[in-house]
């Protein structure tokens, strides 16, 4: 009698042989529409699934192609990033030339940045020094106007000044005059008295 063998905690998915295949050309089936460039696990879709992958597998132009593990893993490996991987002697393999070139014009930035800090500082400065200057002439010229404004008034009281002077003067010329006439009045008088 055969020895008797226990299947608590066996599986039959942990026997099963994984079988994995690519999809070369879109096609709708009873388990779903399988799209071109997609990588399936035949295991995940069942006795059905299995039935429909081989019958496609079978075509003369089959839509789908059986891939080993390795090949999946090459395939996941592709594309794990969408940005292409570079070949390492690519990354490190600079051509002095133009990393002399480089670096030189990396010195040019600097030394230009430098000059244009220098520039700035001497434009700034000389903004300040401009803005003195416009003050020192702004509170010249204020000092003159009120010069200017003090002149003119003394200007104007000389002027009155004269004025009443040069009246004055007319009026004791005219005071003069009436001296005069009344002396020659008087003179003229007293010696005519006399004859």
């Amino acid at each position: 009698m055969p020895a008797r063998v226990n299947l608590r905690g066996f599986s039959f998915e942990n026997t099963r042989q994984a079988m994995f295949v690519k999809v070369n050309e879109t096609r709708h089936t009873k388990v779903g529409t399988l799209r071109t460039g997609t990588i399936l696990d035949v295991g995940e879709f069942g006795p059905k699934g299995r039935a429909v992958i081989e019958a496609l597998l079978a075509q003369d132009d089959p839509a789908v192609v059986k891939l080993t593990k390795e090949q999946v893993e090459a395939e996941k490996d592709a594309v794990v990033s969408l940005v292409p991987v570079d070949d390492p002697e690519d990354e490190t393999s600079i051509d002095l030339d133009v990393l002399g070139d480089l670096q030189k014009t990396l010195s040019d930035a600097k030394k230009l940045n430098t000059k244009l800090q220098e520039d700035l500082e001497q434009a700034i400065s000389a903004r300040d020094e401009g803005a003195e200057k416009i003050k020192y002439l702004q509170d010249e010229r204020t000092k003159i106007t009120a010069d200017r404004d003090g002149l003119a008034e003394t200007s104007a009281e000389e002027a009155n000044r004269a004025d009443a002077a040069e009246n004055e003067v007319k009026t004791l010329k005219a005071d003069l005059e009436k001296a005069q006439k009344a002396l020659t009045d008087a003179i003229e008088k007293s010696g005519g008295d006399k004859k």
